[in-house]
C-alpha cells in the first residue's frame, strides 16, 4: 500500500502529545461490516522523534447504539500484542479488510464522534492519542462518499441477502444503514412504536409479483419479542418498496421454541495439571475468538470468517458463531450447531498445542442448547451435569 505522508502543526481545541511528531501514515484499513451495524478500523502511524518510533491504533464503531465505542493502541511495534488486539476486535467481525485513505478515514471518525456527541455517549479512553485525527478535514464529496459506501458495504449477492440486511438495519433503528440498500426518499420508519430491536430471526418466501418477499421475522424489542410481517420489494439488489402488514407480541417461550435448534457437543479430558496456556495460542480458530472468563473456566466464542448466514431464506442470528470452547480444569467442551462445523472444530484441536493431553470421553447431541445453562450451573463436570438434566426429564 501506498504510504501518505503530511505534517500538522501543534495546536487547536485539543493539546495531544501526539501532534509533537511528525506522522507518516503506514497503513489504514476498514472491515467491510457496516450493514451488519458495526465497523472496525486500523491505521498505523511511523513516528518521527517519539519516544516510540510508531503507534498502532484501532477503532470500534457501533451504527445502532454506542458510536465511537472502543479504542485500543499499542505503542512500538509489540506485533503479538497488535495482533492480539486486531484478533480481539476483528476476529468475530466477518468481514473483508479494505484500504482507506487518510480523509475516508478521518470522516469517519468524525461521524461517530458525532454520534457519540449528540447523544451524550462518552468519548473512550485515549484521545490524546486520536484526538489529531478529530481536529483533522474528513469531508467527502458525493463521488467520495459513495466509493467509501463501497467500502464498508459488502454487496448482496441475492435478494434475501438484501432483503435480510434491510430488515436488520430498520429494525435496529439505523437508517442510515438501511438507505444505504433502499431507493432514495423511501420511508424507512415503519414501526415507531416499538424501540430499537434485535433481529433475531427472519423466514423470507417470495411474494406473489417478482422481487417481492413476505417476512416473518422475529424481533426483541425493549426485552419483548414481536413477530413482525413485512413485504419488501427489491430490484437490481436495492429495496423499491417496504410495507408493514402485522405485528404481535409473543411470549418468551414461543420465541425460545422459535430459536431452538440441536446442538453437538464433544467432551475431552484434560491432564489434572494443564502445560498449556489457556489463551488465544490454545488453536488457529481461538487466535481470533471472543473470549470470556467465567467462575468455572474460559469460554471461546469462534466466530466463521463470513457473514453468509445473511444470505440464506432462514436467516438466524446467532449463525455466524461456528461453535464454542469451555476449557476447565478438568475439561475442554466443544459445542457447534451443525455436523459440519462440529467437524472443523475437531480438525481444529487435531492441530492445537494440546492435541497431545486431551482424551475424548464422549459424544452427545442435545435437542437444543445447554452449554450456557452448564457454565452457569456451578458444576465442574459436563457428564455429571447431563446425568443431572437427564434424570429430570424423566
Amino acid at each position: 500500500m501506498g504510504r501518505e505522508r503530511f505534517t500538522l502543526i501543534e495546536g487547536g481545541l485539543l493539546n495531544n502529545r501526539i501532534t509533537n511528531y511528525k506522522r507518516d501514515l503506514v497503513e489504514c484499513y476498514i472491515i467491510n461490516t457496516r450493514l451488519m451495524g458495526v465497523l472496525a478500523m486500523y491505521m498505523k502511524f511511523n513516528l518521527e522523534g517519539a519516544p516510540y518510533p510508531c503507534i498502532h491504533q484501532f477503532f470500534y464503531f457501533d451504527a445502532e447504539e454506542f458510536g465511537f465505542e472502543s479504542y485500543k493502541s499499542v505503542k512500538g511495534d509489540d506485533m503479538h500484542r497488535v495482533k492480539e488486539i486486531g484478533n480481539g476486535m476483528m476476529g468475530g467481525l466477518g468481514g473483508t479488510p479494505k484500504h482507506l485513505n487518510i480523509r475516508e478515514a478521518v470522516h469517519l471518525l468524525k461521524h461517530y464522534s458525532d454520534f457519540n456527541r449528540e447523544r451524550h455517549i462518552p468519548m473512550p479512553d485515549g484521545i490524546d492519542e486520536y484526538g489529531f485525527l478529530l481536529e483533522m478535514d474528513g469531508e467527502l464529496s458525493e463521488p467520495d462518499l459513495y466509493i467509501l459506501n463501497a467500502k464498508i458495504c459488502v454487496k448482496p449477492r441475492n435478494d434475501y441477502e438484501t432483503v435480510n440486511y434491510f430488515l436488520m438495519r430498520c429494525f435496529g433503528k439505523d437508517f442510515d444503514g438501511a438507505a444505504l440498500m433502499a431507493k432514495t426518499g423511501m420511508e424507512l420508519e415503519l414501526f415507531p412504536d416499538y424501540k430499537q430491536g434485535t433481529f433475531c430471526k427472519n423466514i423470507v418466501d417470495e411474494g406473489n409479483e417478482p422481487g417481492t418477499y413476505i417476512n416473518e421475522s422475529l424481533v426483541e424489542f425493549d426485552n419483548r419479542y414481536h413477530l413482525t410481517i413485512t413485504k419488501v420489494t427489491v430490484k437490481n439488489k436495492i429495496v423499491t418498496r417496504y410495507e408493514r402488514i402485522n405485528s404481535l407480541t409473543v411470549s418468551a417461550v414461543e420465541a425460545a421454541m422459535m430459536l431452538s435448534r440441536s446442538e453437538l457437543v464433544n467432551v475431552y479430558r484434560l491432564p489434572r495439571e494443564n502445560s498449556f496456556q489457556v489463551d488465544r495460542s490454545l488453536s488457529k480458530l481461538t487466535e481470533g475468538a471472543m473470549i470470556h472468563d467465567y467462575p468455572g473456566g474460559k469460554l471461546f466464542m469462534i466466530f466463521h470468517p463470513n457473514n453468509d448466514h445473511v444470505a440464506k431464506k432462514e436467516y438466524r442470528l446467532n449463525e455466524d458463531v461456528m461453535g464454542l470452547y469451555y476449557v476447565s480444569d478438568k475439561q475442554l467442551i466443544c459445542a457447534s450447531y451443525s455436523q459440519e462445523d462440529i467437524w472443523e472444530l475437531e480438525k481444529d484441536l487435531a492441530k492445537s498445542s494440546i492435541r497431545a493431553c486431551m482424551k475424548p470421553t464422549a459424544r452427545y447431541e442435545f435437542l437444543e442448547p445447554v452449554i450456557y445453562e452448564f457454565i452457569n450451573s456451578g458444576f465442574d463436570d459436563f457428564d455429571e451435569f447431563v446425568e443431572l438434566i437427564s434424570r429430570g426429564k424423566e
